[in-house]
């Protein structure tokens, strides 16, 4: 089992600091069981569904961050 926790401060996306991202925070999230020659693992990124602006490029283009992903993983070993 993992979870990780990150913060990221304020933001601020020219030069003139005329736009700026609030502080957020991100959650990611892994639990899982290993039978040896195989692995199962459920997982979530943005496990609280921050909706946030992850870059802006000069001209007003914004790119908005990924929403809540989540699912399984398989994994066997040969």
């Amino acid at each position: 089992m993992r979870v990780d926790y990150q913060r990221i401060g304020k933001t601020w996306f020219d030069v003139a600091n005329s736009t700026v991202r609030k502080p957020l925070d991100l959650i990611d999230a892994r639990v899982g069981v290993d039978g040896g020659s195989w692995s199962l693992t459920a997982f979530s990124q943005n496990l609280n569904n921050e909706k946030y602006n992850a870059e802006f490029s000069p001209g007003g283009f914004v790119f908005k961050a990924k929403p809540r992903v989540y699912g399984l993983e398989f994994v066997k070993r040969f």
